[in-house]
Formats: structure tokens, sequence, C-alpha cells
């Protein structure tokens, strides 16, 4: 089977001139409500694949793109990421969690509980930023990568919140992370893919839907 090929029948995937794959080929269609629609099913489609072939590092490589592109999201864009993360609030049992010193995250505002990850924190104007330690070892950082997104895991199954994540995802500083410190950007989204497709394939109603699709995609690859 070609990973590389099944990739390229995901529809938010195309080919550059230089033949790498641009991993967020999208165009919104200004309609936030059906371009929602759209990166919730573009998400149920992705973790599908992943599942499949066991490739959580293809999170990275798209959010990638993403991050290549600015800071700013658009519909489509929270849509999917909303869903990616209601497959993590989806999954039959704990992945490898990683508990907070404080314990839990339970009983807490949205805000109040994003803000007790030990990664973030909120400058004089009331955004939310992300601060780590700097580090020259590119293991080190992946595994710091790793630890952390358990932590966001553990923050977001126990809000049942999948909106939490969208707001780490437009803090001040993940820019930053995912151009100068791959090895953390590579461990977290490691986890968080890996999470993601421990759900059941018809756990969300996107990933339901989106099954025939999937397969219909796949058909001459499996």
């Amino acid at each position: 089977m070609d990973l590389r090929l099944a990739t390229l029948r995901l529809p938010f995937v195309s080919e550059k001139a230089d033949y790498t794959l641009d991993m967020w080929s999208v165009t919104p269609s200004g309609d936030d409500l059906l371009d929602a629609v759209t990166g919730r099913n573009y998400a149920a489609l992705f973790i599908h694949y992943m599942r499949f072939f066991d490739a959580p590092h293809m999170l990275y490589h798209m959010s990638a793109c993403w991050h290549e592109r600015g800071t700013a999201r658009d519909s489509t864009q929270t849509a999917f990421a909303d869903e990616f993360n209601q497959a993590v609030i989806a999954m039959p049992v704990p992945y490898g969690i990683s508990k907070h010193p404080a314990g839990t995250f339970s009983g807490l505002t949205a805000r109040e509980a994003v803000l007790r990850l030990p990664y973030m924190s909120e400058n004089d104007e009331g955004r939310l930023v992300i601060r780590l330690l700097e580090t020259r070892n590119t293991d080190e950082d992946s595994q710091l990568g790793r630890s952390l997104a358990r932590c966001a895991i553990q923050m977001v199954r126990e809000q049942n919140n999948a909106t939490l994540f969208k707001e780490i995802m437009l803090a001040d500083g993940t820019a930053y992370l995912n151009a100068n410190r791959p090895g953390f950007a590579v461990g977290y989204s490691h986890v968080m893919a890996e999470a993601a497709t421990t759900s059941a394939a018809d756990s969300t109603e996107p990933q339901k839907r989106m099954l025939p699709v999937y397969r219909d995609a796949m058909a001459g690859v499996i």
C-alpha cells in the first residue's frame, strides 16, 4: 500500500510543482457554517487515514502547513481542530495521561483550566501565551512535547470541551514553537494524533459520516 498515493486522495491535500505534498490546500468558501461542516468532515477523514496507516506523523506535517500560512485561522481550520479534539475526548480509556501536579482540571472554568497547563500563561493584555524553558536537545524537546500533550489531553477530557485546544492553537508563541522547536512540535502532535486515532471509527458523527467516503477513496489502495 502506498501512503503517499492514499494521502493525495484526501480532499485537502495537493501536489506542489516540486512534487512535495501540500497538506492543507484549502480555500474557504466564505460561508462559515458550510466551512465548519467541511472542517469537521476533513478531520474525521484524516483520522481514518492515520488510524489505518498507523501514521500519527501526518498531523505534524499538516499543522506545519497551517503555521507556514500565518497565525490566522478560518472556520474550516477551527472546526477541524474541534472535531479532532472530540475524537480525543471519545477515547475509550485514558491515553497515557500525565497527571498534572495540581491533580485535576475538573470544577474549573475553561479559561482557568487552560491556564493551569504548565506551559500556559496570560500577558498584561489578557492574551494566552505559551512559555517554555529553552533547550538545545532535540530528543529532550520531543519528550517534553509528548509529556505536555498528555497533560493537555487530561485537561480536555476532564473538561469534556473539544474547543479548548483552539485556545492553545491561537496562543502567542505557538508559531515560534513550530518554527524554532520542531522536536517539541513533533512530540506534541504525535501524541495528539495517537490519542485521536485511539477513538473508535464511529465514535463521532463526522467519523460515522466519513467512513464510506474513506472506504471509497481507499479503493485500490487497501
